[in-house]
Parts: structure tokens; sequence; C-alpha cells
């Protein structure tokens, strides 16, 4: 039995200089991005096509930006340790 205050998990994290993966390219990722940002995080979008905002930070150098759908091996790196099987 789960009361609806215990739907979310509130957590805080160090980013600061730790390579995060946003997967999509659209308002919702432009916002998980800036928050990243906001934290340090080292910001890695991968989509096909990004909005105008995450245009500009690629074009800018503040996130990298990997043009093609994502693909869970090609990303080994940002795989949670805890998951093993997928590595």
């Amino acid at each position: 039995m789960t009361s609806d205050s215990m739907r979310y998990l509130p957590i805080f994290l160090k980013l600061d200089g730790e390579p995060c993966l946003v997967i999509g390219g659209g308002q919702v990722a432009e916002r998980r991005a800036r928050a990243l940002l906001e934290a340090e995080a080292r910001v890695t979008v991968v989509s096909p096509q990004l909005t105008p905002g995450l245009t500009v930070m690629s074009d800018e150098g503040v996130i990298n930006h990997t043009r093609r759908r994502y693909l869970p091996f090609r990303y080994p790196r940002y795989l949670p340790p805890c998951r093993p099987y997928l590595r």
C-alpha cells in the first residue's frame, strides 16, 4: 500500500562534471538538458532532430549532439552499474 505522497522519490545528485545522456530532441529533452546544465553536468543529446534551443546549445558547444536514433548498445558508459546485463 502506497500513499500518493510516496509515488515520487525525492533525490539529490551531485552531477558536476558527470556525463548525462538525454534521449530525444523535443521540448521535454530541452528542459531536461537545461536542468542538467544548471547542475553542471556534461550533457549529450541523442536525437535525429533538435529544437531550436538545443540546436543553439549544440552549435555553441554547450552540449554534445549525436544525430541519430538512440541505440542502447552504443552508449554503455551511460548505463548504471546496477544493470550489468546491458553492458
